[in-house]
């Protein structure tokens, strides 16, 4: 895991002020991911990905797939017809988590934020459903982004929210997106204590920083709450899960630059903007 002079500085700074995070530019990762097939048996500050091979998303990394042609993630679907919600790819675990300040999680940060670069495989619409997901975890999923064809030939991400009567709501970031061309994704949750109140935050860049999607959505809670959803479990967040699901078999994505980070809520934001940075550093080299 290696970091940039400027990217390390802020994050040493984020860490000891606001909470743990996470910086990953895959220089240093090696080409097969470490993970297990069976149960995530992480624990939480544990460096390894979960990159089980029963699932239906690959995960691997190679050079020239990342921002400028650097090394990069590949996340794929190995057409293994396991196509759950479950067993997919996953970062590393944050030491800390991110969630409500009361039992059972007792979070010291409420907010977990993200950021990471991410361009499609394919420069036109495949033939096939086109599908890559990214999700904050923890002992399972709390939000949902999806990039998909829209059944047009247009790429369009969306986001799933679960509003307080428990119906999963659907929320358009962004349409028209362009096929193989990279974007910088944020997001940020905001784990309030109580029913009802979580809010999670996206944005979507292109290369000139220019905001081309956003949309806020609530979290998943109202459905682990009032529909056993998760188990019924309200739990802290400090990791992100991708995943290829319902598409063809294949590489769908490759991802750069992925920054996550726990934070008190008044500093939510003060990580997003590391994906831009790091950018900027590779294009003036």
């Amino acid at each position: 895991m290696i970091r940039s002079s400027a990217c390390a500085l802020v994050l040493a700074s984020a860490g000891a002020a606001f909470g743990q995070s996470n910086f990953i530019d895959f220089e240093s990762v090696p080409n097969s991911l470490p993970g297990v097939g069976g149960p995530d048996i992480r624990v939480p500050g544990d460096s390894n990905w979960y990159n089980p091979p029963n699932s239906a998303t690959a995960g691997s990394v190679a050079n020239g797939v990342g921002l400028g042609g650097s090394r990069g993630l590949i996340v794929g679907n190995n057409g293994s017809g396991n196509d759950g919600v479950i067993d997919n790819l996953r970062t590393p675990r944050l030491t800390g988590v991110a969630g409500e300040s009361v039992a059972p999680v007792n979070a010291a940060n409420n907010t977990f934020q993200w950021s990471f670069w991410f361009r499609t495989v394919p420069t036109t619409a495949p033939a096939g459903n086109y599908r890559f997901r990214v999700e904050s975890y923890g002992p399972d999923r709390t939000t949902f982004l999806g990039f998909q064809n829209d059944g047009a030939g247009n790429l369009t991400a969306s986001a799933f929210g679960v509003d307080a009567g428990a119906n999963f709501v659907s929320t358009t970031i962004a349409s028209s997106l362009q096929w193989g061309q990279w974007y910088r994704v944020t997001g940020s949750l905001t784990l309030n204590d109580g029913a009802a109140n979580d809010t999670m935050t996206y944005g979507i860049y292109d290369t000139a920083s220019q905001l081309v999607g956003s949309g806020v959505t609530a979290s998943w809670e109202e459905g682990a709450r009032q529909l056993g959803y998760n188990g019924g479990q309200i739990f802290g967040i400090d990791q992100l899960q991708f995943h290829s699901r319902g598409g063809f078999a294949g590489d769908h994505a490759y991802v750069d630059d992925i920054s996550y980070s726990v934070v008190p809520t008044p500093a939510a934001g003060a990580v997003l903007g590391l994906g831009g940075i790091t950018a900027l550093r590779r294009r003036r080299r």
